[in-house]
This record gives C-alpha cells, structure tokens and sequence, in this order.
C-alpha cells in the first residue's frame, strides 16, 4: 500500500464512485524554478480585430524546488509543471479528469495520474 502526500498549496478532493477523498496540503509546495532571459520583447498582435501591445519575456528553466527524493511507500501530488520538469520519476501524480461546476469552477478530480 503506497501513502499519499500533497506538495501542491491546494486540498486535493478526489470524487470516487462511492466516496469523496480529501488529500490536505503536507505544507511543502514543490515549484519549477525558472530564471528570467533578457528584458522582453514588445510586440503588437491582433486581438478580436485590434491592435494589442504584448510583451513577451524568455526564462530558462533552472530545476525544481522543494521535490523530496523518491521514498518507497510514498507518491507525491504535484503540479503538472513539476512532472514534466521532473521526467522520469514514476513517483509523482497529477489530479486529472476534473469535475467542474456550471460556471466551470473544478469541483475536484476523479483521478490521479502518473506522466511518462
């Protein structure tokens, strides 16, 4: 049996068929830590027929913060920037197939899933 642990701010509510699960925040959030290139770039783009200044910045991407190390027993909940920054972990999940409200609002999820 593998154990659960929430590093994302956000309760995770997983809506089961016969029982709603709710995974609290452990308090450790892992982010993907990027570093801004250059100044940015003004451009102009059309937007529903007008034109729209934009800036449009560059990062790099630098690794990920607050990510424990694979320990047996246990799978962490992230973000899905931090799975893909973090390729190749089998131990990390995302929420998925999200239930919505009628104005859209995600209620919770009905899975977790593993990126490969």
């Amino acid at each position: 049996m593998n154990a659960l642990m929430n590093l994302t701010p956000h309760p995770i509510k997983i809506l089961n068929l016969d029982e709603t699960v709710m995974i609290a925040p452990s308090g450790m959030i892992a982010r993907v830590v990027e570093t801004p290139v250059g100044a940015g770039e003004v451009v102009t783009v059309l937007v529903d027929g007008y034109k729209k200044k934009v800036t449009i910045t560059a990062a790099m991407h630098k690794g990920v913060k607050d990510l424990p190390d694979p320990v047996d027993g246990i799978q962490f909940i992230v973000s899905r920037p931090v799975t893909l920054a973090a390729r190749g972990r089998d131990d990390l999940l995302v929420p998925d197939d999200f239930v919505r409200n009628e104005v859209g609002e995600i209620m919770g999820c009905r899975t977790l899933r593993r990126m490969l």
